[in-house]
């Protein structure tokens, strides 16, 4: 899995450059960030491919990420996730848990 890393104001952007699908395994992505908190990073925005769609086994490592950065105190922020991601969010009631984003000037406001 191909991910780009940067830095936006206080957080670590982390864009997920390949399409997630049904056969996708995001134990990478989970790695990725438990290396980022170990360094004391714990605000995330995640961004996925305009294409993308999550599957039960992607959004249940979504959620354990998203429970290492609110134990240690961070944010998990999605970053302009395209409509099918914010369905399987609002299906599954976990939008509310989520900081949602459509740029970078939104993320250094977050």
């Amino acid at each position: 899995m191909d991910v780009q890393r940067k830095k936006v104001g206080r957080y670590i952007v982390l864009s997920v450059v390949d399409d997630i699908g049904l056969n996708s395994n995001l134990s990478g992505l989970y790695r990725i960030f438990e290396e980022n908190v170990k360094k004391g990073e714990i605000n995330i925005a995640l961004s996925f491919t305009s294409t993308s769609y999550l599957y039960s086994n992607s959004v249940g490592v979504l959620i354990q990420c998203y429970e290492m950065l609110k134990e240690k105190g961070g944010k998990l922020v999605l970053f302009d996730p395209n409509e099918s991601i914010m369905d399987i969010f609002r299906m599954l009631n976990i939008v509310d848990k989520v900081l949602i984003v459509k740029s970078e000037n939104d993320l250094l406001n977050a």
